[in-house]
């Protein structure tokens, strides 16, 4: 079972850790930003591909918007709840 884990990055590294944490007990494969490497799309599109490649989607949401998508002009974390939606 694979979950994503989506959020602004430096702000919610603890909780984005305490998550991770309680995925591995539950034995899930968590998939998020920490395990991206070198990809050959953009940050957008493979984070976006990724997601669309769970079955569930954890935001952990807070005060920070994020980096903007100039395409958009939404935040990478915005564009990954939308999608989110859209497939789950």
């Amino acid at each position: 079972f694979s979950v994503f884990v989506g959020s602004t990055f430096v702000d919610l590294q603890s909780h984005r850790a305490a998550v991770l944490n309680a995925l591995q007990r539950l034995e899930t494969v968590a998939r998020g930003m920490e395990h991206f490497g070198a990809l050959p799309g953009t940050p957008k599109e493979e984070c976006l591909h990724t997601l669309r490649s769970c079955r569930a989607y954890i935001g952990i949401l807070a005060m920070r918007y994020g980096s903007i998508d100039p395409e958009t002009g939404k935040s990478i974390t915005e564009l990954e709840y939308e999608e989110a939606e859209r497939f789950h």
